[in-house]
């Protein structure tokens, strides 16, 4: 906006209160101009992604307003996150009992990168749990690689200027996702998918987006589930194995809810 003024916040009781006046200061009016370059939207969606961006009671609802309202509405507290919580839970022991599996045919004790093999994880177990086993990503280490591509040149994208030139691994690893999970779209493989992951199809398709553009949504969405949580479990796991009471502790109250569960089972 011409003549617009740019402030930084950088005190953190600023910054609270800052976001709690959310009826004066909004950062959805960003949210298209962003998305479009981040994700490739074209402009016909970009279109239908600003209207109505923040409607007060009464006024008519836009595509963003419906989607938060559909997502915060699943994931607050309530029977469907419980049961969200459980399945992620069950795809993470899954996880690790395929893991503990594999080291038990090797001699060896390898030696892993934790923040990699965190990464590989969550982004496997998060891909399976929300979209279902036929995603594209929890089967195919390229296209995981791919997805943290994209996640790694985010900012380059952001800029948007010639992006397959100047952030091209970041570029082709997303158009490579985007073509898997419209694939996965064609392939009616979203049926098996999360009751939220239907949800946000269906509202998207209600606003008559094409395959590409919903693929594109459904890469902000992986996008979403792993990366933040990628991040919060290493640092978990590394403050838990750094301290020897505190792990046992953890240990302790793993192997009490493990008896517990077992107990109720029989």
């Amino acid at each position: 906006v011409p003549g617009a003024r740019i402030y930084v916040v950088t005190d953190p009781t600023l910054a609270a209160a800052v976001q709690r006046n959310s009826k004066t200061l909004s950062f959805t009016p960003l949210v298209p101009d962003i998305t479009k370059r981040v994700l490739g939207l074209n402009d016909e969606t970009v279109k239908v992604v600003r209207q109505n961006l923040d409607p007060e009671p009464g006024e008519a609802r836009g595509f963003l307003a419906d989607m938060h309202d559909l997502v915060y509405s699943a994931l607050g507290p309530g029977q469907y996150l419980t049961q969200l919580s459980c399945v992620a839970s069950q795809e993470l022991c899954l996880q690790l009992s395929e893991y503990s599996r594999s080291l038990e045919t090797t001699d060896a004790s390898p030696t892993i990168d934790l923040l990699d093999w965190v990464r590989h994880n969550v982004a496997v177990g998060t891909a399976n749990y929300l979209f279902g086993q036929q995603n594209p990503i929890g089967g195919n280490s390229e296209l995981e690689s791919d997805f943290w591509a994209f996640d790694h040149g985010l900012g380059g994208l952001l800029v948007g200027i010639a992006p397959s030139i100047t952030v091209p691994q970041a570029y082709h690893g997303r158009e490579r996702v985007v073509k898997a999970l419209m694939q996965y779209l064609q392939d009616g493989h979203d049926r098996n998918a999360s009751k939220l992951v239907q949800d946000r199809i269906r509202l998207e398709r209600s606003y008559d987006m094409s395959d590409e553009m919903i693929a594109r949504s459904a890469l902000s969405f992986l996008f979403a589930g792993i990366v933040n949580t990628t991040t919060t479990t290493f640092w978990i796991i590394l403050r838990l194995f750094a301290d020897t009471e505190l792990l046992g502790q953890v240990r302790a109250e793993v192997e009490n809810a493990i008896a517990s569960t077992q107990e109720k089972s029989d």
